[in-house]
């Protein structure tokens, strides 16, 4: 957990509300998602990026705009604060005051909000990741007779074949950064040659 103050009001971070495309995990993707979907605090979120946020309290700096100093040294400031940066880098600082401290006392204790967000978006990735890769890197393992098969079929049954070939070698899916997943398709190309074998 990290602390810092901007003009007088304390922010807290933890590592899981942070994420970018080399680092992180699903888990801050679905922690970061939580917050900035939750209604208690849909009016009290800034989005800025790294470097406004490092410049926002040194005084004398022609970047930053009066207006966003203001929103900040007040006595309302933002409950929560969305910065974003290069590589998909996303992080989220929470004011420290009643509205957020059951928040970050759940977060100290699990890492984790919601599990069944964390679920959907766990689906989200490998279908992302079958629609990118994942498909073709599968295709490009079939005998020539199994990929007359494969072209005849939709793309549903493709995925179903790919689901089963997982689960016959008890393979998963493996998030790596941020919403981007891992597949061992090298471990899975038999079976799923021979599922789409047995699917016709």
């Amino acid at each position: 957990m990290e602390s810092i103050t901007k003009h007088g009001h304390t922010y807290i971070n933890l590592a899981c509300l942070s994420f970018s495309d080399y680092s992180g995990s699903l888990v801050s993707v679905a922690n970061i998602k939580a917050i900035c979907e939750d209604s208690d605090f849909e009016d009290s979120i800034y989005e800025m990026s790294y470097g406004q946020w490092e410049k926002l309290d040194k005084w004398g700096d022609e970047f930053t705009s009066q207006a966003v100093v203001d929103d900040f040294k007040c006595s309302d400031p933002p409950m929560v604060v969305k910065l974003w940066g290069s590589h998909g880098s996303n992080c989220l600082w929470l004011l420290e005051c009643e509205a957020t401290e059951d928040i970050i006392a759940c977060l100290s204790d699990y890492p984790l909000l919601d599990d069944c967000l964390h679920s959907e978006l766990e689906i989200d990735a490998e279908h992302s990741a079958w629609d990118s890769w994942i498909r073709a890197d599968l295709y490009a393992t079939l005998e020539d007779s199994v990929k007359e098969l494969a072209d005849n079929m939709t793309d549903e049954q493709l995925f179903t074949c790919y689901r089963k070939a997982m689960e016959t070698e008890n393979e998963y899916p493996i998030n790596e950064q941020g919403d981007q997943v891992w597949v061992d398709v090298k471990r899975i190309e038999v079976a799923y040659n021979n599922t789409i074998v047995e699917t016709n």
